[in-house]
């Protein structure tokens, strides 16, 4: 084994182990991290030497004191806040994002637009401060924006509820489309 400072690094090569800030890794590589104030970034990725909310950064961090559980930052998105962005790339070709978790809690795919719908973009999104879920799509491409399979049965395919009680659904009987309120 190759230690160096058991509180800083060790290599455990007769179990393929590295500990970081701790001196018996019980993973391939185990982190330590001793919360220092509200939180501890117990693994961070960056192009820049400023502190968490500067940059462009990937960030794991844990908490013991402000109530917050395991989080993931990412890339600051300006004075807003921080959201979590996702790339693919093909290729050469310089990746491009296709997920965003923005700090308000909206989920966008395929675009950075947390309302397509109202902004005539392309793309989806769940606004999480708002309940609210936008699907919108290019006319010329074949296919309807929502696809809905009930793959076994008749029965409800959607189900429409006011104040958490049902007001009707859209389902099959028969091999027939129904659309009903209640019993009828």
């Amino acid at each position: 084994d190759l230690t160096v400072d058991t509180n800083t690094l060790v290599v455990d090569s007769a179990n393929n182990r590295v500990g970081i800030g701790t001196s018996s890794p019980s993973a391939k590589l185990d982190i330590d991290a001793t919360s220092q104030g509200n939180f501890t970034e117990a693994m961070r990725i960056s192009n820049t030497g400023g502190g968490p909310n500067e940059g462009n950064y990937i960030q794991f961090e844990i908490s013991n004191t402000s109530g917050y559980g395991p989080r993931i930052g990412g890339r600051r998105e300006g004075t807003g806040g921080s959201g979590l962005h996702f790339y693919t790339g093909e290729g050469n070709a310089l990746p491009t994002e296709k997920v965003r978790i923005d700090h308000d809690g909206n989920v966008m795919v395929g675009t950075t637009n947390p309302t397509p719908v109202s902004n005539n973009v392309i793309g989806f999104s769940v606004r999480g401060q708002y309940g609210e879920t936008q699907i919108s799509t290019d006319g010329s491409v074949s296919g309807a924006p929502l696809y809905l399979n009930r793959k076994t049965n008749e029965g409800d395919i959607a189900v429409f509820r006011k104040d958490g009680g049902d007001v009707g659904s859209i389902g099959t009987s028969g091999g027939l489309l129904t659309i009903g309120t209640g019993a009828a």
